[in-house]
């Protein structure tokens, strides 16, 4: 199972991978973030362009459908180098070693809610504590999933 928007105690994004007796903790680049928003904004600023540039010549605006296409054509190669981008930023995530937690190195570890967060508080066994939450259904399979693997190892 993987529970993806999940953040640290300290607010970095990660993604968590729950498996039959660990957990791997990868962190997601904010970068990867910004140019996902990025590419969708500048695909949805093309259609929106491409859209007013269809109806130039129906409304009586002669001219300013070809520079209404040259316009959409441009936001359209940009959104391709954003994409780009976010697919480079993907790769170097995937690429970072990830973080493990076992159910050995588990101390303690409690479950609260707040405003539609739920965070998982764990203390490790050396006196450490770590922390993570999320939101809404990713915030349930959070918690489900750290009771799975903790109850399994009493």
């Amino acid at each position: 199972m993987v529970v993806v928007q999940a953040h640290t105690g300290s607010g970095l994004p990660v993604t968590l991978q729950f498996g039959p007796a660990e957990v791997r903790v990868t962190t997601v680049s904010p970068v990867r973030q910004r140019a996902a928003r990025l590419a969708c904004g500048l695909l949805i600023a093309a259609f929106a362009v491409a859209a007013v540039a269809v109806n130039t010549d129906v409304r009586g605006f002669r001219g300013a459908g070809t520079g209404l296409w040259v316009a959409a054509g441009v936001l359209a190669v940009a959104c391709g180098a954003a994409g780009g981008w976010w697919f480079s930023t993907v790769r170097a995530d995937r690429r970072r070693p990830a973080g493990t937690l076992t159910p050995g190195e588990v101390a303690s570890g409690t479950s609260s809610t707040a405003d539609g967060t739920v965070t998982v508080a764990l203390t490790l066994a050396d006196g450490s504590a770590r922390s993570y939450s999320a939101r809404g259904h990713q915030g349930a399979l959070l918690a489900g999933e750290f009771g799975r693997l903790l109850a399994v190892h009493p």
